[in-house]
């Protein structure tokens, strides 16, 4: 399944974060494609920061391979859609 069709510009995403970079909450901004693939910029919530500062993220940009519809709770999912993050979380909740 190639992810560019269910994947568009104002997509919201949830980033789980790694240990340099907090979790937080984001909106696509940008998708292009050139031959090295395609890419995905993702423009971070107001209030999400770099984690050791105070200084607000810029967009960043991921390979949409990234991008999950799947949820699994863990690091193998690590950028999720906000649709699969609240149904996990509807899960855990239940």
């Amino acid at each position: 399944m190639d992810k560019t069709t269910t994947i568009e510009v104002g997509t919201r995403v949830y980033n789980r974060g790694d240990m340099c970079n907090p979790e937080h909450f984001g909106t696509i901004t940008k998708i292009e494609s050139d031959r090295w693939g395609t890419h995905i910029e993702i423009t971070p919530d107001d209030g999400a920061t770099l984690g050791y500062t105070d200084e607000p993220r810029k967009p960043y940009s991921v390979p949409v391979i990234m991008i999950c519809h799947v949820d699994k709770g863990n690091g193998s999912t690590r950028i999720v859609t906000e649709a699969a993050y609240n149904a996990l979380r509807g899960k855990q909740l239940a």
